[in-house]
């Protein structure tokens, strides 16, 4: 029964694998301890917003608000 359970995990894993709408290989570097991909990453790498609030202008915001500018984090160490 666990090896069953086990198959059935692995299967439905591929399955949802496979269902990407975008799939992307990552560039793994070559010291990293640890890589995250697929995520929903916002790097805050962007100037500070104007005197006024606006977002500045290399921010990941467009009409219809802000997005991530990043799908993967490697850490290392």
């Amino acid at each position: 029964m666990t090896t069953l359970r086990s198959v059935v995990a692995l299967s439905l894993l591929a399955f949802m694998a496979g269902c990407s709408d975008d799939p992307v290989e990552p560039v793994v570097p070559r010291d990293a301890s640890l890589i995250l991909v697929n995520g929903r990453v916002y790097t805050l790498d962007w100037q500070d917003p104007g005197e006024d609030g606006r977002a500045a202008s290399g921010a990941p915001r467009d009409s219809a608000g802000w997005y991530p500018d990043a799908q993967a984090v490697a850490i290392r160490g």
